[in-house]
């Protein structure tokens, strides 16, 4: 069933606020850091401060559990957080009114796990998110789920929801006439949440807003990612509302259902803050 606005508040997804005496809802939005990590390092307070002057309650960042920064770098990965230094970076959110409650983390997904459920308990994450790999066979997707039921085991002892998002293949490669996200998703029977990122359920050939009731049973977090499919993989990625995704009829789903939306945007060809900027704003007057 629907979950309407009133009990949307109450899921943490908006805020009750009384400008001039009216009982309103407002939106909570929050934003992946991923792509703007670089921006992030170069000067965090300022970072912080726009981020929460245009509108954003929550940040989403990413941990390596495997790689410190000159590993990242070597294999073409932006410089994301090092689990030493998440507590310091928390605090630094708390104090611009920024949320930390999911969490990206990168690393083995059975090697690791026991890292993973530690930096959860210690930080105060509580939901993790992997990524979900592209596979060319449906028994690769099902060995995936299996280690995200291992994974999975481990965080609920401390507490901690997992989380799969996905990219393009997973969405693009069919099996039976579903794809290999939903058959990691089915295979981890609701164990197993899903984080979608709906500028590549577009870019991987599927309508997004229908993908989300397809998968709505296990649907917890949106991410809002805007692409023009027509050009080459590295130069699709644009603010939202420049690109070809239908992020009202998102919007509109995500609010009547009470999903947490987030912004993901992995790169940016001016300044990635007005981008994000841009993005708040159209969001917040859809």
């Amino acid at each position: 069933m629907p979950v309407h606005l009133v009990d949307a508040a109450k899921m943490g997804c908006y805020t009750r606020e009384k400008p001039d005496g009216k009982d309103v809802l407002k939106m909570k939005l929050g934003v992946q850091i991923y792509g703007c990590m670089r921006e992030f390092r170069a000067d965090p307070e300022a970072f912080c401060t726009r981020l929460r002057a245009a509108g954003y309650t929550q940040i989403e960042p990413c941990v390596s559990l495997s790689m410190d920064a000159a590993a990242l770098e070597q294999n073409g990965m932006n410089p994301v957080w090092q689990p030493a230094e998440a507590a310091g970076f928390i605090r630094l959110l708390q104090n611009h009114g920024l949320s930390f409650s999911s969490c990206h983390v990168f690393g083995d997904l059975r090697a690791d796990a026991e890292k993973a459920a530690a930096f959860a308990a210690e930080n105060g994450a509580r939901e993790l998110v992997v990524n979900c790999p592209g596979g060319e066979t449906a028994e690769s997707y099902r060995r995936f789920a299996e280690s995200c039921l291992y994974l999975a085991e481990k965080f609920d002892a401390v507490g901690v929801q997992l989380w799969v998002h996905n990219g393009w293949p997973e969405i693009r490669a069919h099996f039976d006439g579903k794809t290999g996200l939903e058959l990691v998703l089915e295979a981890c029977g609701g164990k197993v949440g899903a984080q979608i990122d709906v500028g590549w359920v577009l870019y991987g050939g599927e309508d997004p807003v229908a993908y989300l009731e397809t998968v709505r049973p296990y649907l917890r977090s949106i991410h809002y990612k805007d692409v023009r499919p027509a050009l080459p993989l590295d130069q699709i990625h644009v603010p939202l509302g420049d690109g070809a995704l239908n992020w009202r009829g998102v919007r509109a789903f995500a609010r009547q259902n009470g999903i947490p939306e987030l912004i993901d945007q992995d790169v940016s060809a001016g300044d990635f803050l007005l981008d994000l900027e841009q993005s708040a704003r159209r969001l917040a007057e859809a």
